[in-house]
């Protein structure tokens, strides 16, 4: 019986440390730019946020005034344009085309990480084409895009011991490769592992894009090692999640990256023809990157067709204080919060009104969906 009884105590401890965050309620007011706290219960240990811009400073087709601005963070590099447009959050992006090869957005880790998590936004708005295409709405031609380029020093694309990975890009064919490499020891580099899913990425013309990205690599072993990629559009919600994969190679100088670009890389494409804007770009770097706060228009995580990240302010297992971003959300529109673990589990949606002014919002928490 005691046998029995520790058995049965060891069950339970460990489907509740394991159990998935719940979220018991919302006060503040539930806008862009305001502070709200959540309360629940199993939310564990929050991300450290580096950097994250909306680009909401631009200007109309003007360059950025400062290189380094953001909302949360610093870039060491932002050489973009302001594009205004109702379909982005704050109705402003940042447009980047005109300029080819790899030196766009940079931002600088100062350390080597061996865990990030990445969101951000991609939109070619109506009349233009994709980078590189010969017609509208269509990716054939030399489309060559990187929108993201994580790298270990400044020659990492070059050099095959300082290794570098993309996620997702376009080749010369006009295939998606979703997590790829130039590193040739990678399991990236070839048709391996990460380079080929969900045929279509969920890429939508004329409207922007989310994807998301979160790798944790365990130095050259694949044992402990994660990565997931999740891409939004109305045409759906597909993502996929790959435990134990080796990251790195045995040769790397480093078993983690120390910059990224957004974007990573264009073929020579010139505006007004060809447009490339960006949105929202998110990055959390270190333990926990995967913990996070988003809004979406569905109860279930999963289901979710639009997704908007917040940016946080402070994170108990118990509490959570972040700012709210509305992305490509409006006042009034019914949403639904969701608190995301360290563990990339989310929790049930938690129903509310965009724009409740009231100090203690009061919500609905529905059955939510596990992303494993």
């Amino acid at each position: 019986m005691t046998r029995i009884f520790l058995t049965l105590l060891f069950s339970l401890l460990y489907t509740s440390a394991m159990a998935a965050p719940a979220i018991t309620g919302v006060s503040g007011t539930f806008q862009n730019g305001r502070q709200i706290t959540i309360s629940g219960s199993s939310f564990g240990s929050g991300p450290t946020i580096v950097l994250f811009d909306d680009f909401s400073d631009g200007s109309d087709d003007e360059t950025f005034s400062s290189t380094d601005a953001a909302v949360t963070g610093s870039w060491n590099q932002r050489p973009g344009e302001g594009w205004s447009d109702p379909a982005l959050s704050n109705n402003m992006g940042s447009r980047h085309c005109g300029l080819a090869g790899a030196v766009q957005n940079r931002f600088i880790f100062g350390s080597t990480q061996i865990e990030i998590f990445i969101s951000s936004i991609a939109y070619v708005p109506d009349g233009y084409r994709w980078p590189g295409a010969s017609t509208e709405e269509a990716l054939d031609g030399v489309p060559n895009v990187k929108h993201a380029w994580f790298f270990y020093t400044a020659d990492g694309w070059s050099v095959d011991n300082e290794p570098d990975m993309w996620v997702p890009g376009v080749d010369s064919g006009g295939n998606w490769q979703t997590i790829h490499s130039n590193d040739q020891g990678s399991p990236r580099q070839g048709s391996g592992t990460g380079r080929s899913t969900a045929a279509n990425k969920q890429w939508v013309w004329d409207e922007p894009v989310r994807w998301s990205v979160w790798f944790k690599g365990n130095g050259t072993t694949d044992s402990g090692s994660r990565e997931f990629f999740g891409a939004v559009s109305s045409s759906g919600h597909t993502f996929y999640e790959n435990h134990d994969v080796a990251w790195f190679d045995e040769s790397d100088m480093a078993v983690g990256f120390d910059r990224i670009n957004f974007p990573g890389y264009f073929a020579s494409t010139s505006y007004p023809t060809y447009n490339y804007v960006l949105d929202d770009i998110y990055i959390a770097a270190g333990d926990n990157a995967a913990a996070r706060v988003e809004i979406g228009n569905n109860a279930i995580y999963t289901s979710c067709t639009k997704l908007a990240i917040a940016t946080i302010d402070s994170w108990s297992d118990s509490s959570i204080t972040a700012t709210v971003r509305e992305g490509g959300f409006s006042t009034n529109n019914t949403v639904y919060v969701f608190v995301v673990d360290s563990n990339n589990d989310p929790s049930s949606g938690y129903e509310i009104t965009l724009g409740e002014s009231t100090s203690q919002l009061t919500g609905v928490s529905l059955s939510g969906c596990g992303l494993h």
